[in-house]
C-alpha cells in the first residue's frame, strides 16, 4: 500500500448502549473523542480511527500506511464483556475474568456480592 493512501473497511454492527461500545474501546486503548446517540468516534495510535454509526449499525475503520485495522471481532468480545459486567452489576454480582489462550472464547465466574 503506498505511504499517501488510506484503507476503509466496514463491517454491520449491532450495538445497543453506545457508552458501553465508549467503555469497550478504551479498554483496548482507544481514545474517544465523541459517544452519543448518533455514535461512537475513536482514534488509536496503531489502529487509526473507527467511526461507529448508531442508525446505519456499522462500524467502518479508517487506516493509512503501517496501522493496522482492529479485528472486528476483538471489539465485540471487549463490547460483549462489558455489557456482562454491567448487567452483573445491576443484579449484585462481580465478575472475574478467567484466562483464556488464543482462539478461546472468554470465560468468567460469577460471584454474589457480600454485603
Amino acid at each position: 500500500m503506498p505511504c499517501d493512501s488510506v484503507q476503509k473497511t466496514s463491517v454491520n454492527l449491532d450495538v445497543a448502549d453506545v457508552d458501553i461500545l465508549a467503555e469497550a474501546l478504551r479498554a483496548l486503548g482507544y481514545v474517544v473523542s465523541q459517544a452519543n446517540a448518533n455514535g461512537v468516534l475513536a482514534s488509536h495510535h496503531e489502529h487509526g480511527e473507527l467511526f461507529y454509526d448508531a442508525k446505519a449499525k456499522k462500524l467502518t475503520t479508517r487506516t493509512r500506511y503501517g496501522q493496522q485495522a482492529q479485528n472486528a471481532n476483538e471489539i465485540k468480545v471487549a463490547y460483549s464483556t462489558n455489557v456482562a459486567r454491567k448487567v452483573a452489576s445491576k443484579f449484585g454480582w462481580s465478575l472475574a475474568e478467567t484466562k483464556a489462550t488464543a482462539g478461546e472464547a472468554v470465560h468468567f465466574q460469577a460471584k454474589k456480592r457480600s454485603f
